[in-house]
């Protein structure tokens, strides 16, 4: 169903009244934008290749707490870019605006943790059914990890992202958004500087 439009004074179009819609619907620059899409392509990549590997082969179960670990380290990192430069400048002007947000940051690294529990119980097993039922255990609190993590995501780019234009014009918008680029690994850097180019000659 389409969601339902509100007027706005001096605009050109009616705004939805949905957050997300009208977040979507608003020609301001998103700083989680191009962060978000590359941390998503590396969620949805793990977890694909997470469901292919077979927990009883060693080399397989090597590679899967790899991966996994590697993507949880990815949203920690995260997390902590976006904390440091758009939670807490935000927190001194509109600090209502990140309650549900924090909430979500505090459950994905307790459930980060005890993903982790869970591979190094992976690591120690030594027998057939263990691999088997903790490959399996992993590989589901992972997608589970993924769901939560992409929702919460986007809860950022919707209602967070009309705070964060409440309190901050376009130019400070992008500073912020260069200190978090400038923090990233050279490599995952380059992915999204290579999105940014793709969209600008789209």
């Amino acid at each position: 169903m389409a969601s339902p439009l509100v007027s706005s004074p001096g605009a050109d179009a009616p705004v939805p009244a949905d957050r997300l819609a009208q977040a979507c619907a608003t020609m301001r620059h998103s700083p989680h934008r191009l962060l978000h899409k590359a941390l998503r392509v590396r969620l949805t990549d793990a977890l694909q290749a997470a469901g292919r590997l077979d927990a009883l082969h060693p080399a397989q179960r090597a590679q899967l707490v790899t991966l996994v670990d590697g993507a949880l380290a990815a949203c920690l990192d995260h997390v902590v870019l976006e904390t440091r430069w758009l939670h807490e400048p935000l927190r001194q002007r509109s600090p209502r605006a990140l309650a549900a947000v924090e909430d979500d940051h505090r459950e994905l690294a307790a459930d980060a943790a005890q993903l982790r529990a869970r591979l190094a119980q992976l690591q120690a097993a030594t027998r057939p059914a263990e691999f088997l039922a903790l490959g399996h255990e992993v590989y589901l609190r992972f997608s589970q990890f993924v769901g939560e993590g992409l929702a919460h995501m986007v809860e950022e780019e919707g209602a967070l992202a009309l705070a964060l234009w409440d309190s901050f014009d376009d130019a400070q918008l992008q500073g912020f958004e260069v200190q978090m680029l400038a923090a990233l690994p050279a490599g995952e850097r380059e992915q999204v500087l290579h999105d940014l180019k793709a969209e600008l000659d789209g």
